[in-house]
């Protein structure tokens, strides 16, 4: 299979979003060369610390839910065990510490697919706990020096030659893929296009764009593209939108309670945008929106997946679900019925689940027991070779390179052009 995997790597296209590009069959083609057992593992995204040997890292583990034995070696097993196809980076690392987990991972990984490695980049390294990244300030207040920048500057043509800021959230995206890049990350879960409506969230806040769904668009579609123009994968998130919520999902079930006219008017209207622009992924929030499904959160809802999504919406990519180790879904079952649940709704990567040998065996029992069909998982599994056969192939990283080259330039240059803007804006006040 090591043959056919080179073969698809080297015809494939380079856009993401242009997935069709991909030779007809092939991915199909590479996924009967797999088992049952290791297209389970493909669905399975597992969660990594980017170190170990940080001594609060138990702590840390207790109070995000993750499993006590999460660890690099433990990861190593899981890869062998399970046939894991995919890794999120949590906790608080360095750059190297993060660069030593990749090899080694890549290194102890059986399989002749590569793995994804994900990590929360949004909209910096920093925000992912690299400690000695280049901190950025939040989204939100990048949109208010932004908009401070357009209400003194009122003959600037947004999208203009003239403008600044328009491009500014491409560059942002375009440096954060080459960061990512150099780290190993080939996902990047970003942008967040919640609109930050509630001024009580507890969550969001400034982390998304803005408080209108205008101003979420604006940036997060530049930002979207900067990515995808290095070879990374934008995931959208947190859909149908976290945005109007008091509770904080990683602890409680968020409840929406917005009519469906309500929510396309706001919550649904970036996604909705950004799907017509190419996103390639999605991200679902563990949020229970009456409005679209009375009875779960949407992030194991049909109704909200290949209903909305899918079916409505017309998207066609790759669905995340969030981590489903967070306590919002801490009613709905185990860490097996969980993985059934997200995988029945629709989810292709099944992000972060406590126990990943138990989510691993229920699906492979609801294979067996015909909860989940042979045909449908294959069409899950093919569509994740797809994007796997896109995406930048796995290649032993230097840590002292990585460093070098995260700390570059480059981002002090964009966080010059953000601080250029802040004082123009102030300059045309006084």
């Amino acid at each position: 299979m090591r043959f056919l995997y080179a073969l698809f790597i080297g015809l494939a296209a380079s856009s993401l979003a242009a997935t069709s590009n991909v030779p007809l069959n092939s991915d199909q083609a590479i996924v009967k060369k797999l088992t049952l057992e290791q297209k389970i593992g493909q669905l399975i995204m597992m969660a990594v610390p980017i170190n170990d040997a940080d001594p609060q890292l138990p702590a840390k583990l207790e109070k995000w839910h993750w499993h006590p034995n999460s660890g690099t070696e433990y990861a190593r097993q899981l890869l062998e065990k399970y046939h894991i196809g995919s890794v999120l980076f949590i906790m608080d690392g360095t750059i190297a510490s993060q660069v030593e987990v990749t090899n080694y991972l890549n290194k102890h990984n059986p399989s002749d697919l590569p793995l994804l490695f994900a990590a929360d980049f949004e909209p910096g390294l920093n925000f992912s706990r690299i400690s000695d990244s280049v901190a950025l300030p939040r989204a939100g207040i990048w949109h208010e020096i932004i908009d401070c920048y357009y209400q003194s500057h009122p003959q600037i043509v947004k999208g203009s030659k003239e403008d600044k800021a328009h491009t500014l959230f491409f560059e942002l995206g375009k440096t954060l893929g080459r960061q990512a890049s150099y780290m190993g990350v080939q996902i990047v879960f970003a942008p967040v296009v919640d609109v930050n409506s509630n001024p009580n969230n507890p969550v969001i806040n400034t982390r998304a764009f803005g408080c209108t769904p205008e101003k979420v668009i604006e940036c997060a579609i530049p930002f979207m593209q900067g990515l995808e123009n290095e070879g990374i994968l934008p995931v959208i998130k947190h859909a149908p939108g976290h945005g109007d919520t008091t509770a904080d999902s990683h602890y409680d079930l968020p409840v929406v309670k917005k009519t469906r006219k309500q929510l396309d008017q706001i919550e649904l209207k970036p996604f909705k945008t950004l799907i017509k622009k190419g996103a390639p992924a999605v991200m679902t929030g563990h949020l229970l929106v009456p409005a679209i499904d009375s009875q779960l959160p949407c992030s194991i809802s049909a109704d909200m997946i290949q209903g909305l999504l899918q079916k409505e919406f017309g998207f066609d990519g790759l669905v995340f679900c969030d981590a489903l180790n967070m306590r919002a879904l801490k009613a709905y079952g185990t860490s097996g019925e969980l993985a059934v649940q997200a995988f029945k709704a629709g989810t292709h990567q099944l992000v972060g689940p406590y126990d990943v040998p138990m989510a691993y065996d229920a699906l492979l029992a609801a294979v067996h027991k015909g909860e989940i069909s042979v045909k449908e998982l294959d069409a899950r599994v093919a569509k994740i070779v797809r994007y796997k056969c896109l995406l930048q192939k796995p290649e032993p990283l230097d840590a002292q390179q990585a460093k070098k080259m995260v700390t570059s330039a480059d981002m002090h240059l964009v966080i010059k052009r953000l601080r250029d803007l802040a004082e123009a804006a102030e300059q045309k006040e006084k």
